[in-house]
């Protein structure tokens, strides 16, 4: 885990799932808030992010980012 400054977290425990994908918990007064997934296509020119978690009003998020190479 790594301590987080500047930010609405504590924490952050990135995990390398595999050779394409990185897996993040984000940890705010020792409650998980929030997970990220970033998956990289095999050619490097795609990424996707998709995020689940919840605001500090209680108010939960998710959400899936596309980003291309051009």
């Amino acid at each position: 885990q790594y301590e987080l400054q500047n930010s609405r977290n504590d924490t952050v425990k990135l995990q390398l799932v595999d050779a394409h994908t990185v897996e993040a918990v984000y940890w705010r007064d020792d409650q998980v808030t929030q997970r990220d997934r970033w998956v990289v296509s095999a050619d490097g020119r795609q990424m996707t992010v998709t995020t689940a978690g919840v605001l500090e009003t209680g108010q939960k998020v998710s959400e899936t980012l596309g980003f291309k190479k051009l």
